[in-house]
């Protein structure tokens, strides 16, 4: 969720779209016609699943005549392109739609960061702490992890390959980071003449260091270098020009959180979600185990791998996407769609892990170009009410936020839609992405509705309420009106 931002920082998001772009589609006249899904009710009561009901004699399509290509939405019926595979000479017609119709004209103007890091992939890649700890200039680094992680095979074989530098061990660190853990690892680091980070395990972890290094860098309080949003539009990202210490990410989970340069932490005097942003708050060294890995329950590897699909389907219609980062999702998509039923049929195939853990780095680098959008900002309002984890919560609401956003789509967003469906596998209609997401779920045995995760039924204008104040707005292609729409959106969750 970094990058791209000096350019509007304060600066209210006009009628004409991302700041420093050209108006694009995602301005639609009100003339022109949107995408609207059938009504089909609740998601998974009555939305067909890929494969099914692909005969119907009902087809429509537009010609070539009618619209120009970059203009023109994907029929809504037919078999479309699979896994982004057009057969030779395919173009616009009945039973399926031209690849040049899936593909976006290039923005005249954006910008693309790619942050120093170094990715060690491979069964023993924790072993290479012993020389690239020198590397970094890493001497005595503070060690983070959950306590599931402190406990596990994971942690005891960085412990091993710590054996020269002595570091320092930080206390366990909870599912959601808070800002008085925050200040207090940070007076400890002062204290021990910590220079640099080791993450290991889940997001939090690395939200937690990066925190650390940002208050170290930065001084004052961590809740004055937070992003602010200020509905409906103005997004204010504070400067942040010290440089920061090294950061060593270990990751036991698919979320993808340590290749990015942002981070989240619960404000322990209002509840809510703190955000923050700095290019250089991404970790210097990413090491991928994946037979270190395999400790790991299943269940939890594959609903933190929905949370970083995610962060590949929000990336292709974030306001802030760039042809880069559409890349990285749409790739990193397909390998998600393949690598998570395979995790959830056979935890204890390595192979499988390491693709789905790759998959997850590739998405990490989409969300720091693209940021995420709806999705993302009611997941961290589920986290920061309900305290419920954050895969958990994304693997529950996916479905329901892209059919928010399906809902009188311009051209643009129903053509990432489009995008976004065949890299699951499904026909390249916007209508096609929500239920293939529903199949992928029961495919990956992930939970699908918010009672199951333990989020009250009470809780839910008071998220509807939260989410109206996260950044994640600024960056959907939907606007949302108010409360009410969230609140029935967490309805079909429920």
């Amino acid at each position: 969720m970094a990058g791209g931002q000096a350019g509007h920082r304060g600066r209210p998001a006009g009628p004409a779209g991302r700041p420093g772009h050209a108006p694009s589609d995602e301005q639609c006249p009100r003339g022109r016609a949107r995408w609207r899904p059938r009504r089909a009710g609740g998601l998974h009561d009555r939305l067909p699943l890929p494969g099914r009901d692909r005969g119907r004699a009902a087809h429509q399509h537009r010609t070539a005549a009618a619209e120009p290509d970059h203009h023109r939405v994907p029929a809504r019926s037919g078999p479309g392109l699979a896994h982004r595979r057009a057969a030779p000479g395919a173009g616009a017609g009945p039973g399926g739609i031209g690849l040049v119709n899936l593909i976006p004209a290039l923005p005249p103007a954006f910008a693309h960061q790619t942050p120093a890091t170094r990715l060690v992939l491979g069964d023993g890649a924790i072993d290479a702490l012993r020389t690239e700890l020198p590397l970094l200039r890493i001497r005595r680094p503070m060690l983070l992890a959950g306590a599931r992680t402190q406990a596990s095979a994971l942690f005891a074989r960085v412990l091993a390959a710590l054996d020269g530098p002595a570091c320092v061990r930080a206390d366990a660190v909870p599912a959601h980071s808070s800002s008085g853990l925050v200040e207090r690892l940070a007076s400890l680091a002062r204290e021990t003449g910590v220079d640099g980070f080791i993450a290991v395990g889940g997001g939090s972890a690395s939200d937690t260091a990066k925190a650390v290094a940002l208050l170290l860098a930065e001084g004052g309080r961590l809740a004055d270098h937070a992003v602010r949003f200020t509905p409906p539009a103005t997004l204010v990202v504070p400067p942040l020009r010290a440089d920061k210490l090294p950061i060593v990410a270990v990751p036991g989970t698919a979320s993808g959180a340590e290749v990015t340069a942002s981070l989240g932490v619960r404000d322990d005097e209002l509840g809510a979600k703190l955000l923050f942003t700095d290019p250089r708050l991404a970790a210097r060294l990413v090491l991928i185990d994946p037979q270190a890995n395999l400790e790991v329950p299943a269940a939890l590897m594959c609903a933190t791998g929905m949370n970083g699909l995610a962060h590949c389907i929000e990336g292709l219609y974030s306001r802030e996407r760039s042809p880069l980062a559409e890349t990285l999702a749409l790739d990193a998509a397909a390998r998600f769609a393949e690598a998570l039923p395979a995790v959830h049929r056979d935890p204890a195939d390595a192979a499988a892990r390491a693709r789905l853990l790759y998959a997850a780095h590739l998405s990490g680098r989409v969300l720091l170009n693209a940021r995420t959008c709806l999705h993302h900002a009611i997941c961290h309002a589920i986290g920061a009410v309900a305290g419920v984890g954050h895969g958990d919560a994304n693997a529950v609401l996916l479905p329901h936020s892209v059919a928010f956003n399906a809902d009188g789509a311009t051209a643009d967003t129903a053509r990432a839609l489009a995008r976004a469906a065949t890299s699951l596998g499904a026909p390249a209609e916007p209508g096609a992405l929500a239920p293939a997401l529903v199949a992928l779920q029961a495919a990956a045995g992930v939970p699908t509705r918010l009672r199951d995760i333990g989020v009250p039924a009470t809780s839910l204008d008071r998220i509807a309420a939260k989410t109206m104040g996260e950044r994640g707005l600024h960056y959907n292609p939907r606007p949302v009106s108010g409360a009410h729409e969230l609140r029935a959106l967490l309805d079909a969750a429920f």
